[in-house]
């Protein structure tokens, strides 16, 4: 199926006048005049209404044989919409259309378009644990989490806005059928984010007739990964003003068509990772000078590590049977990332083409110390002394 033909068939089924018998019986010739007194609403992720149907100022068109439900994943409501035919599923918003961490699914054709703004955005879960017996000696994890939105479909799946359609760490799949992304503004297909981070302090302390002694260490770690979202289908097709993918994929079976008329970029998303471990040591009292001597007083050691690194997560645009073809009004910028065709051809028009290399970095700094403040006494012996002369 070509990209006319896609969009045609699409209108056909949003156009009550071309409907056939059994989609008027459905109910999608009254969808089309917006007649459904049904309603749903989705805000955020949470399902305030759970019933088949239209809401009409602005908001979401469902056709009467989808059903909404409810699920949570990592502590976090969800809404999912399931298709109840096998041929098509149609959510249309006049104006702003945004799913967050949903679930779609449908075995047959699917369609989601907004008026104006269409977002497939993502909600963050998050879990902490503390455990602190005191100011040395700790235990502290967690992390936090974008979950984004899922579309599966065995059919052909279009994805529509009037103005920006934004996708962030969104999977969107159709498993026979062509995948369209089109919009009259900028399309970024963005990765998510994932961080997590680690800590624990451990302190001992010894006292004896002579002084005291205290033992600490600390270690932590903080990672920040990236969340790649996915766009494939047997053929993709992408279209708008600027297209951004970011740390992503879009593949496909039988052919990836890519265009924007200005700015194309295909990047890598950053990741992160530092780490730091901290061992130190402090005497009081009578402790060894070294040597034949002792000394009294007051005594610190420490050693300090840290490294800082920053890596890049690819970004890839391909087709595993296909052809790939990227095109660009103006600028194609390539930094980081794969575009493959390992069966196909590969064809990248643009004014502008620059293709360059992610930039990686590592650092690692250490550093020691050392004080001592007391009173320092050594002893000396003449027959050691003459020992060592000789």
């Amino acid at each position: 199926m070509s990209y006319g033909q896609l969009v045609a068939s699409w209108n056909q089924c949003a156009d009550a006048k071309n409907l056939t018998p059994e989609q008027k019986q459905a109910g999608l010739d009254k969808l089309a005049k917006g007649e459904l007194p049904e309603r749903v609403n989705i805000s955020k992720v949470i399902v305030d209404g759970y019933k088949d149907g239209v809401m009409i100022a602005g908001a979401w068109y469902l056709e009467p044989t989808v059903s909404v439900s409810k699920a949570v994943v990592g502590g976090v409501t969800s809404a999912a919409m399931n298709g109840g035919f096998q041929w098509y599923l149609l959510a249309s918003a006049g104006r702003d259309a945004s799913l967050m961490a949903a679930r779609v699914s449908n075995g047959g054709q699917s369609a989601i378009v907004a008026g104006r703004d269409l977002s497939l955005g993502s909600v963050k879960i998050a879990e902490q644990e503390n455990n602190v017996r005191n100011a040395g000696n700790y235990l502290k994890q967690g992390y936090v989490q974008d979950v984004g939105t899922d579309i599966a479909t065995a059919g052909d799946v279009r994805l529509q806005a009037g103005r920006d359609l934004t996708a962030i760490a969104a999977n969107v799949t159709s498993e026979q059928g062509a995948l369209l992304v089109v919009a009259r503004g900028d399309v970024g297909i963005l990765a998510g984010e994932a961080s997590s981070h680690w800590s624990e302090g451990r302190q001992h302390n010894s006292r004896s007739l002579l002084g005291s002694r205290q033992k600490s260490t600390r270690d932590s770690l903080e990672e920040t990964t990236a969340l790649a979202g996915t766009v494939s289908g047997d053929r993709v097709a992408v279209w708008g003003r600027n297209v951004t993918v970011t740390g992503s994929n879009l593949v496909s079976d039988a052919g990836t068509v890519t265009v924007a008329q200005n700015d194309l970029t295909i990047q890598a998303a950053t990741e992160s990772s530092s780490e730091r471990h901290v061992r130190e040591t402090r005497r009081s009292g009578v402790f060894s000078g070294g040597g034949i001597g002792f000394t009294v007083g007051k005594q610190m050691q420490s050693d300090d590590q840290k490294s800082v690194r920053t890596t890049a997560a690819a970004s890839t645009v391909g087709s595993v049977g296909g052809n790939v073809s990227l095109s660009a009004g103006n600028q194609y910028r390539q930094i980081g990332s794969d575009v493959l065709a390992p069966e196909g051809d590969i064809s990248v028009t643009a004014k502008n083409i620059e293709i360059s290399e992610a930039r990686q970095t590592g650092r690692f700094e250490q550093e020691s110390k050392f004080k001592q403040s007391g009173l320092s006494i050594s002893i000396s012996s003449p027959v050691i002394s003459a020992v060592e002369a000789t």
